[in-house]
């Protein structure tokens, strides 16, 4: 995302580091994130929205300002469509009794 941003690699190696170092990730049952699918974002988005943001996303290539305070880059669709499945998958884990708590 550009330098000094926090979201970067070092971030999640960070937490990765942290979860070992306190052995809380022996106690965690790791799920790899789906990807939301479009239905389901369209039940809290418009979709003429959904679309013209999968559109303007799909078409980057490089670091970008979608607005003063959003970057984005040629992974940001991906990243987002699976940080959505993260919570969507954490929360039907939850309620079908699967887990008892979910962290995304």
């Amino acid at each position: 995302m550009g330098r000094g941003h926090p979201e970067c690699p070092e971030r999640l190696e960070a937490i990765a580091e942290a979860l070992e170092a306190t052995g809380l990730i022996e106690r965690l049952e790791v799920h790899q994130a789906r990807a939301a699918r479009r239905d389901e974002l369209a039940l809290s988005h418009p979709a003429d929205y959904l679309d013209a943001l999968c559109e303007r996303l799909a078409a980057v290539t490089e670091a970008v300002q979608l607005d003063p305070d959003t970057a984005a880059n040629a992974h940001t669709l991906t990243a987002a469509l699976h940080a959505a499945g993260a919570a969507l998958q954490a929360t039907e884990l939850v309620l079908a009794g699967t887990v008892q708590s979910a962290f995304c």
